[in-house]
């Protein structure tokens, strides 16, 4: 799970988004969400998210990705592989 804030002056969003697509092209478990117009503060968005709203989007990288709406549902609902 990421998030971006596309007006991140501290870590440029596009490293994130290229990193993703990196992910994307090998079917990994992730989904990142951008949200438009925010900064370095996009982790305050992370543990409130509860489904796209105006102004961002999540995207997942495949259907291997569990597409629950809320961030920490998802994030509990994890379990490593043995």
């Amino acid at each position: 799970m990421a998030f971006h804030g596309t007006d991140d002056g501290t870590i440029e969003y596009r490293i994130n988004a290229n990193l993703f697509k990196e992910l994307k092209n090998i079917e990994a478990n992730v989904k990142f969400t951008t949200i438009d117009n925010i900064g370095h503060a996009a982790a305050s968005y992370a543990f409130t998210q509860t489904g796209d709203k105006p102004g961002t989007k999540t995207q997942y990288a495949s259907t291997k990705c569990d597409q629950t709406d809320n961030s920490i549902d998802w994030l509990f609902k994890q379990k490593l592989k043995p």
